[in-house]
């Protein structure tokens, strides 16, 4: 695994780009001082030339790079988390500042020495720091002080820099102002040239994670929105109701009409002693504690409210009676009784305001029930349905294309900017409907060495098996269905058919594949593991039983090629109609003998050939380790570059081995094939095929066909049904009723004939005795 990124050390480096001169330009450009974007820290990149700023967690280490470009447009760059943009005490973690308890701090006051708090000559004591202007004072007057220390003593801070404490043991400076809470860098900086330390959100509703972490216990806050189309006031909400869950001194507060964000106020005159007044007059509120009444749609819409947004949009969702909750970049599946347990705890201490027959309104414990319960959940309908399929956006913004995106840990990966040479993350989002997620960061560096020696050992270094692999891995990680292909892993055993199939498996994780088989594809539920997948694996398959083959046949046909089909669920609804985008994988020691006289499966079908067998000389270890390096992410670049390589061939690589796969797969399922081949010669010009040399009477063809199924064992069935496989398999071929010669008799004798082909001598001289 190669070294993690220090984002610290990349910083430095781009903040070394940034000349003076370079500086002013961008504070003119953004409306602010370069005295602000020099606190908060900016650095250029001169390769697709943008600014960046770091985004930084709760202790100050810098866990993501943002790029910004001209325009306003931004990117992470690869391997960012998303946090916040703040400036760093700069005494913070330094250890010769660290404040030492002890007597040695303090000096009592004296008949030389007053108390500046109460003015008192005896008891109290001042810091020894500095007796004349003392920065901390301990005085037995409570008012004014930040809290008791020791019995009958409170401390004073009077000059708040000369607080060690603080400084040693946060990551934002002292303030005696409230501390702001905007979105963006270019409104941290605003706030600093205000005056006011600032921290700044990486979106509306983004960064609230690591929000709540921050040293914010007790401290004055005020969260400033935005007016942009409602998402900035439901950002300003969602960082209130975070936030006040650490603190009862915050408020929060939008710009007037027609001013957008604190850069654009200040434009317009706003002061800081203006801003201070604005924030002073909003009275602050506790958490809601009281309902304004005990029916569900409004205890519903308090719990979304305070709980459940995210982005705007609520973190649990109904789709087609499953609900499910947006963590870690996607939807997943959610017990309901989970979901009511959290109810639980929400509900927990929380009053309503009874109104009695007189109409008096009193304060009445809330008590939830099993059916109050129920009844809010049902409540949550209003917000909460989702009727789209995934993946799909649930927004009506304008947005890349869902089949072309990839979830990471670390960002959205757009496979369309990738194949466009741009690697960009975008942050992921409850707008977005999807139920899979790649479980690492991308690392567009990471790579394996041992996967490609392992491919061109089992593969004889064939190059075009080890593309049409990558190929196939590279699809299986977009939802992209429109090519219309399964993979069928084949060859001896121990020859790292299942080896390669479960390196699928780790690279793509565990939550976006599914086991299958063809008996459980036959079976009453056998496609709910299905749903919200990307790859089906079926490993050491086998034949299905002749009594499964035509219903496992149907199925796979049915969502190979993209068509909707019903599920049934166990204990659950059935889904009538649904659109599944995942793609079988399967690996099988012999091609399936399926029935399939109309060539359905096959043009569907790509095959890869396994021909070495390590029987007797396994590496024990090797499928662990190849595993390993799939959990790390090493794999999913060459899988990347296969799809890139599928997108622009439109095709996949056909090896030479799969093409005789393919010509041995079709005898396999439809014996005419194997028939015709042996017993027929087709017309190959216009000439020909108009020509009554290639033209043979039906009733002919079917006692060859006849008797060649008895000669190798087979059932020759019914004359009409020979006939409509025959010309299902060979299209070309035109079925008529014309005159032909019949023995000696020459006439108007008309038989029905197919043109376009004939029956050879060898199979009339050995079928049908001359």
């Amino acid at each position: 695994m190669p070294n993690k990124i220090s984002f610290d050390t990349l910083f430095e480096t781009y903040r070394q780009n940034v000349y003076p001169a370079m500086l002013e330009y961008l504070a003119e450009d953004l409306g602010v001082s370069t005295e602000s974007l020099t606190t908060i820290g900016v650095g250029y990149e001169f390769v697709g030339p943008s600014w960046v700023f770091a985004e930084r967690n709760d202790k100050g280490e810098i866990i993501g790079l943002i790029r910004r470009f001209d325009g306003g447009k931004k990117c992470t760059i690869t391997g960012s988390k998303r946090g916040l943009t703040y400036a760093i005490n700069p005494n913070y973690g330094k250890e010769n500042d660290r404040y030492i308890p002890g007597r040695h701090n303090w000096i009592r006051c004296s008949a030389a020495l007053s108390c500046p708090i109460c003015g008192k000559k005896k008891w109290c004591m001042v810091s020894s720091e500095d007796i004349d202007n003392p920065p901390a004072v301990l005085c037995g007057t409570e008012e004014g002080s930040v809290g008791p220390c020791g019995e009958s003593t409170f401390l004073h801070i009077l000059r708040p820099e000369g607080h060690k404490t603080k400084h040693c043991e946060t990551v934002l400076s002292l303030t005696e102002l409230p501390i702001l809470i905007v979105e963006g860098q270019t409104d941290v900086a605003a706030a600093y040239d205000l005056g006011f330390v600032a921290i700044g959100r990486p979106s509306a509703q983004g960064g609230l994670k690591v929000l709540s972490k921050m040293p914010l216990h007790n401290c004055a806050i005020a969260v400033i929105g935005e007016n942009d189309a409602g998402i900035g006031k439901t950002g300003m909400e969602s960082s209130y109701r975070t936030l006040r869950k650490l603190t009862t001194k915050i408020t929060r507060l939008l710009p007037p009409d027609g001013i957008k964000d604190l850069r654009t106020w200040i434009h317009n005159g706003l002061t800081q002693a203006q801003l201070l007044d604005k924030i002073n007059a909003v009275p602050t509120a506790p958490a809601c504690e009281v309902f304004e009444d005990d029916v569900a749609h409004t205890i519903a819409g308090v719990w979304m409210e305070e709980e459940l947004l995210e982005d705007g949009f609520p973190n649990i969702r109904l789709y087609k009676g499953q609900w499910l909750h947006y963590n870690d970049g996607h939807y997943q599946k959610e017990a309901p009784e989970l979901l009511r347990g959290r109810l639980y705890k929400f509900l927990d201490g929380k009053q309503y305001q009874k109104v009695d027959i007189n109409g008096e309104v009193t304060i009445a414990p809330y008590k939830p029930s099993r059916a109050k319960i129920s009844d809010i959940f049902d409540a949550l309908n209003q917000w909460c349905p989702i009727t789209e399929d995934p993946p799909v956006w649930l927004d009506d913004e304008e947005h890349p294309d869902p089949v072309n995106l990839i979830p990471f840990q670390n960002g959205v990966l757009n496979f369309t900017d990738y194949m466009n040479g741009k690697i960009i993350l975008t942050p992921p989002t409850p707008a977005f409907f999807s139920m899979n997620v790649i479980p690492y960061e991308f690392d567009e560096s990471a790579e394996s060495a041992e996967w490609i020696s392992f491919l061109n050992d089992i593969f004889n270094e064939d190059q075009s098996k080890i593309n049409l692999l990558a190929e196939w891995m590279g699809y299986n990680c977009v939802p992209d269905m429109s090519y219309e292909k399964m993979m069928i892993y084949t060859g001896r055993p121990r020859s790292g058919k299942s080896t390669v199939l479960e390196a699928m498996r780790h690279m793509l994780g565990y939550g976006q594949c599914c086991e299958s088989s063809f008996h459980s594809l036959c079976g009453p539920f056998g496609l709910q593991p299905l749903e919200g997948t990307l790859a089906a694996l079926i490993g050491d398959a086998k034949t299905p039983h002749a009594r499964e083959s035509d219903s496992a046949l149907e199925k796979l046909l049915q969502i190979v090629g993209g068509d909707p089909v019903t599920i049934n669920r166990k204990g659950i609804s059935q889904l009538p109609i649904i659109q599944l985008v995942c793609r079988f994988t399967m690996a099988m020691n012999e091609l399936p003998a399926f029935s399939d006289h109309a060539n359905a499966l096959e043009p569907r079908l790509n095959l890869l050939h396994f021909e070495n067998s390590y029987v007797g000389r396994e590496d024990r270890m090797l499928k662990y380790r190849l595993n390993k390096e799939a959990d790390q992410g090493k794999l999913i670049n060459f899988a990347l570059r296969g799809l890139k390589r599928l997108r622009k061939n439109q095709k996949f690589t056909l090896p030479k081995s799969s093409f005789k796969l393919q010509n041995q797969f079709r005898v396999i399922t439809n014996p005419i094939y194997e028939f015709a081949t042996e017993c027929c010669e087709f017309a190959t010009t216009f000439a020909e095929r108009a020509s009554k040399d290639y033209r043979t009477v039906k009733s002919e063809l079917y006692e060859v066909w006849r008797m060649w199924c008895k000669a190798n064992g087979r059932s020759a069935g019914i004359k009409p049904l020979f006939y409509s496989r025959f010309m299902a398999s060979y299209p070309d071929l035109v079925a008529d009723r014309k005159r032909v010669e019949v023995g000696s008799r020459h006439g108007d004798n008309q038989r029905y004939v197919i043109q376009g082909l004939c029956i050879t001598n060898d199979a009339k001289l050995t079928y049908l005795g001359g």
